[in-house]
């Protein structure tokens, strides 16, 4: 039972990053952030895995008419980190947590 709770945690804290992900690639976008030319720093540091998988599929869907696939595909591309990411910072934090009991 218990192995079962904590993979249920861990899909929890995965879409919490993914939906983090999420809403702020959107709001990003949405709010006339540039995704091609002039991006700025902080933007690329934060969405880079949105940029790189947008770059690499522009050129086969934009191509088509299918400028709308490259968002999706971006967005997916970030949460999908962020989702990665909160695992990450959760397995750090619980690592740390049980070193500092046992001492």
């Amino acid at each position: 039972m218990d192995v079962i709770l904590k993979k249920i945690t861990k899909l929890k804290i995965f879409f919490y990053g993914f939906v983090f992900g999420l809403i702020s690639s959107i709001v990003y976008v949405f709010s006339g952030g540039d995704v091609w030319l002039s991006i700025p720093n902080w933007a690329w540091v934060l969405f880079w895995p949105g940029f790189i998988a947008g770059e690499y599929s522009f050129d086969f869907f934009y191509n088509h008419g299918l400028d709308l696939i490259v968002l999706i595909i971006s967005f997916l591309s970030i949460s999908i980190y962020y989702g990665i990411l909160a695992l990450l910072i959760n397995y750090i934090v619980s690592t740390l947590r049980k070193k500092c009991t046992e001492q």
